[in-house]
């Protein structure tokens, strides 16, 4: 899939950090492309995802099949990697905490 070529993910990680500001108090890099999209959706080659799903793949490589990337600091266009974990999709937004980044994981072991 292009989505995880390398062309594709470097052109991204340049556009995403050309247009984010970094929140001091919150540590969220906060995408700033459209302010009309509050989710914060990239195009790369024709390739539109939300910003936090190409952070994923930047940084820690394909999503796997039938798992989503929640941004545990509840801000909806924050792509900071440490922000960002594997979830089977079961629990419900009302379950993300701004204080779960604190002990969240990559491997995707959310306890759910």
């Amino acid at each position: 899939m292009k989505r995880n070529d390398p062309d594709h993910l470097g052109r991204a990680l340049y556009r995403l950090q050309f247009r984010t500001t970094i929140d001091e108090n919150t540590g969220c890099w906060l995408y700033g492309g459209t302010p009309s999209d509050p989710y914060g959706h990239l195009t790369v080659h024709g390739d539109s995802d939300t910003v936090h799903r190409w952070s994923w793949r930047i940084y820690y490589g394909p999503i796997p099949p039938g798992r989503l990337v929640r941004r545990t600091c509840g801000s909806s266009r924050c792509w900071n990697p440490d922000h960002l974990k594997l979830s089977s999709g079961r629990r419900t937004k009302k379950h993300t905490t701004t204080t779960e980044h604190e002990g969240s994981s990559v491997d995707g072991n959310t306890g759910d």
